[in-house]
């Protein structure tokens, strides 16, 4: 099905009261829909009018002619008003739309819809561009309703009221809706970008699997509709290049849910856990059927029942779900209610009990299923897990998960170790294990967790229903190292729900990894028009262009948005880098100046404006010669972590692990920084002599040296852990000659010298003394010692619980140290005969002091 753009009036109507009407008198209901939409029909007929979608009691269609168009409204609403009546709203507005034989999406399609929202039944509103074609028109007054602020609309927008005998036209002090009359100052932007953090669903990249409702032109996959219009047939391809034909439910007849945490009316802390669980377990169960298109995040929280429904509005849906639950007497109780977002009425509310929770979501889920108007001949045959099997049948495991993720922005070390006990709890718990290896995989945190995790989600992937399974083998394929695949799946995923925005953002992820940019971009494209958002993700969109060398373009849409948005810092920040790469200093000198403004508090700014301080002193000595000397794999010490320098002239890039490559400003001759949160690079010698080393400086941490990899060193440490002392003395002797500010050499030479030398003094008994358990004098850290082999021992913080033991060498008998782990320095202190206290820096450069637990 082709699509085609063009200049249309678009009209938008819908019955008020019409689905409350469902609820108590559904005859009557049904019968002022259908005369809605027969004389809805003959008249669009009359005045050159295409229709192009019903949607309940609502209704889309499009005009070559804003004349034709709110003719046609005058007569629809003149012939309505007569018994029966039919308590109608109608709004046009003339835009730019993607049009085709049954869709049309776009911004003109968005503004419609707003203008629509302000109508009261009898009314026409129209919006000041369908006023700039009728003001001429005598025959057809209008009345100025005023200016108002409209959710995802570019600027405030003026609506009129057509004024003909037998219209409504209502005094503009009464209209109330979604909307913010223009006198009213919207609150500004003022995020800081410094600590923004992704949040759980973002990282997961789909693993909740959250749904937004949205118009989208289905026919731009190449689908065929079947014969009732409810389901449309499209045609994907999976990891192994095979094509697969899928039916999907057109995105007109899905039952669009944005859910949010249920009130705890127990008034008992222990129960607190239910209010994520019974949203997060419907929305799993619901994620199974097609006809159902659901959001929910865990960690969103709301103060008012309006920051609610606008959150719902800003997702696309249709309905938003809340309520409360009870647990008495080993009795669960929850009482679900459902709002209509448009009009924030509660249209709907249900009381469900009974003494096993996950069994009794599954009661809950199929109930408001039917009462959504889900066929039940459809029921009687879509795959229906319970969630006993989705989830886990052991209750407390399931705790620790929805604990788990709750946790994570406000303890992120005590969330990971509940989603770990949960996996560990029950090692067929799927999405447990799904979390856990995400988590552990995204952040490298433990590559042997990660592994350890996904083999068992993937074990008992089968459990779950099809697009959580399908996430789990995306990363599974991560983890393997086949990122291509991994790609193609999540692809597959994208076209087989075009209405999932998220699912779109998370294959530019994907793509992202790869460097695919362009593909990277189509799909930062799809989200916006699956959230009918033309700026959504933004700052994502203009560092795709960015990396694409599309400056001119993305100076475009960063001025633009700017223009609209003048203090939305992220996106500040990302037209910056384009000046910057434009070479266009006094414009990037201007921006940055004005982020500083706004956020004076951030050492972030000033980075950037000492970089273009320096850039025009020197940019013509920056040469690709002079930066070559820097390009090379370093080691970084005391990390797991491994660091790629390359170049781009007049700039440096950095990748880290698997990840994406990062721009290095330079702020002098040698030092430089990174355009992500405060991490900075600061090279020890001139861009004029060889780079052997520099310092990466990670958040508060201080200045950590990093090492260009050398092959002596790695030899040196395998003949250390095969014990040859001599050999590996030699070699690290040799690497110390060659680097001599390689300042951790020592401790290893200082190690062997230690192993050498030791006497019977250092036996077990001796060494018994250092094992035990450890605890922080403030704070939560914990940590064992334990002992591995003759001289050495193993040290096993819990924070987070899934990080791999380390091994502590010792230097002397009062001395040890960590060689390879995320921790940067151990030191025993010893006081009389006993070992007191250590000092331990652990993986979230939390410092401080650990006492041994007697």
């Amino acid at each position: 099905m082709e699509s085609t753009r063009k200049l249309a009036a678009i009209m938008f109507t819908d019955i008020q009261g019409y689905t409350a009407l469902m609820q108590t008198d559904e005859a009557k209901a049904l019968e002022m829909r259908n005369r809605h939409r027969e004389v809805f029909q003959r008249l669009h007929k009359e005045f050159n009018g295409t229709i192009l979608q019903y949607y309940g009691d609502g209704t889309l269609s499009v005009f070559d002619s804003a004349i034709d168009a709110a003719q046609c409204g005058v007569e629809m609403q003149k012939e309505l008003q007569e018994e029966p009546k039919v308590p109608l709203r109608i709004g046009i507005h003339t835009g730019d739309i993607l049009y085709s034989e049954t869709e049309a999406v776009g911004d003109g399609v968005n503004v419609a819809s707003r203008v629509e929202s302000v109508a009261v039944p009898g009314s026409v509103m129209i919006s000041e561009k369908v006023y700039d074609y009728i003001k001429n028109q005598k025959e057809i007054p209008v009345q100025s309703m005023g200016r108002f602020n409209f959710k995802n609309v570019e600027k405030p927008l003026e609506v009129y009221a057509l004024g003909m005998e037998g219209l409504v036209v209502p005094n503009p002090e009464t209209l109330s809706g979604k909307f913010v009359k223009h006198d009213t100052k919207a609150k500004p932007d003022t995020q800081n970008i410094s600590s923004k953090k992704y949040t759980l669903p973002l990282l997961i990249g789909g693993l909740l699997l959250v749904a937004l409702a949205t118009v989208w032109a289905l026919g731009g996959l190449g689908s065929g509709e079947s014969e009732n219009g409810t389901f449309t047939s499209i045609k994907v391809k999976d990891e192994n290049g095979n094509t697969i034909e899928k039916q999907i439910v057109r995105s007109s007849q899905q039952k669009k849910i944005y859910l949010v945490e249920f009130d705890n009316e127990t008034g008992e802390e222990e129960y607190n856990w239910l209010s994520a669980a019974i949203p997060f377990a419907l929305e799993m169960d619901w994620d199974q059927d097609p006809y159902m298109l659901n959001y929910y995040e865990e960690r969103e929280t709301f103060e008012q029942f309006n920051a609610e429904l606008e959150k719902a509005e800003e997702k696309r849906v249709d309905y938003l779900m809340r309520g409360s639950f009870r647990v008495k007497d080993s009795i669960y109780s929850f009482h679900p209610e459902l709002y209509q977002v448009s009009s924030g009425q509660k249209i709907k509310e249900w009381d469900f009990s009974g003494p096993q929770i996950l069994p009794l979501v599954d009661e809950a889920s199929l109930a408001i299923k039917k009462d959504l108007g889900v066929p039940e001949d459809y029921l009687a045959n879509v795959k229906d897990l319970p969630l006993t099997q989705q989830l886990t049948e052991d209750v407390d495991a399931f705790k620790k998960l929805i604990e788990g993720l709750v946790n994570m922005n406000t303890n992120f070390g005590r969330g990971l170790q509940l989603i770990n006990e949960a996996g560990e709890d029950d090692e067929s718990f799927a999405m447990a294990n799904y979390v856990n290896a995400l988590i552990n995989h995204q952040m490298s945190f433990s590559p042997t967790q990660a592994e350890k995790s996904i083999e068992r989600a993937m074990k008992h992937r089968k459990r779950l229903g099809e697009s959580a399974e399908t996430n789990v083998r995306i990363l599974n394929y991560r983890i393997e190292g086949q990122p291509e695949k991994a790609v193609q799946l999540a692809k597959m995923m994208a076209d087989m729900k075009p209405a999932q925005s998220d699912l779109h953002l998370s294959l530019a992820g994907e793509y992202q990894r790869l460097g695919m940019f362009e593909e990277a971009l189509e799909s930062v494209k799809r989200y916006q028009i699956a959230r009918d958002d033309p700026d959504a993700a933004i700052e994502t969109e203009l560092n795709f262009l960015l990396r694409l060398d599309k400056t001119k373009e993305g100076i475009t849409r960063g001025e633009s948005f700017i223009q609209r948005n003048p203090e939305k810092l992220t996106v500040i920040k990302e037209l910056g880098k384009h000046y910057l790469h434009a070479k266009e200093y006094e414009k990037a000198e201007g921006i940055f100046k004005k982020a500083d403004i706004l956020e004076p508090e951030s050492p972030y700014w000033s980075k950037f404006l000492d970089h273009i301080t320096f850039m025009k002193d020197s940019a013509d000595f920056l040469t690709e010669e002079i930066l070559k000397n820097y390009v090379g794999e370093y080691e970084v010490e005391f990390r797991k972590l491994s660091l790629e320098i390359g170049t781009n002239a007049p700039l440096l890039t950095f990748r880290v692990l698997n990840q994406q490559d990062f721009p290095l400003y330079p702020t002098s001759t040698n030092i430089f920084f990174a355009s992500i949160q405060d991490l900075g690079i600061k090279f020890k010698k001139n861009l004029e002599s060889e780079a052997e080393q520099l310092y990466l400086k990670e958040g508060q941490s201080g200045f950590m040296r990093c090492f260009k990899e050398d092959e002596m060193i790695k030899t040196a440490h395998k003949l250390l852990a095969e014990k040859k002392y001599e050999e590996a003395k030699e070699k690290y002797t040799d690497a110390k000659e060659a680097h001599p500010d390689h300042y951790y050499l020592d401790n290893f030479l200082k190690h062997i010298e230690f192993m050498l030398k030791k006497d019977d003094k250092w036996d077990k008994n001796m060494q018994a003394k250092y094992i035990g358990d450890y605890s922080a004098q403030e704070g939560k850290i914990k940590g064992s010692i334990t002992q591995k082999e003759d001289g050495l021992y193993l040290l096993q913080p819990n924070f987070p619980a899934t990080i791999e033991p380390a091994i502590i060498l010792p230097m002397s008998e009062e001395k040890f140290m960590l060689p390879t782990s995320m921790a940067s320095s151990i030191v025993f202190k010893k006081r009389g005969k006993k070992i007191k206290s250590l000092s331990l820096m652990i993986y979230d450069q939390t410092r401080g002091t650990l006492d041994k637990v007697d």
